[in-house]
């Protein structure tokens, strides 16, 4: 079942009679509507997640992210100070993986 709110969409799903769920097995899911970001939610009532979502939703959008994997992580390295993301010096992780 899918049900809307100003923040995003909340998805629950629900098991065959004949199934036997565990405890955990059918999470509650919100994807947010800014962002398309998935996060799992305990199986409460709709209210109930609704609440805690909007609690824990973090304020601000997170920042883009690069499309290219290796260019995102490069400019993250830089960010913590671990390469010189201007010259292009520093220690890059392929230096740190064993060579076969």
């Amino acid at each position: 079942m899918v049900e809307e709110f100003d923040p995003g969409y909340l998805i629950t799903t629900q098991a065959a009679p004949e199934a036997r769920a565990l405890p955990g097995d059918l999470p509650t899911t919100v994807i947010d509507k800014q962002t398309g970001e998935l996060s799992t939610w305990p199986r409460l009532p709709f209210p109930a997640v609704e609440q805690m979502y909007r609690q824990r939703r973090p304020a601000e959008p997170p920042a883009p992210r690069a499309v290219d994997p290796a260019a995102q992580l490069l400019r993250e390295l830089s960010r913590e100070g671990l390469i010189d993301g201007r010259q292009g010096k520093g220690v890059y992780v392929t230096d740190a993986l064993p060579q076969s």
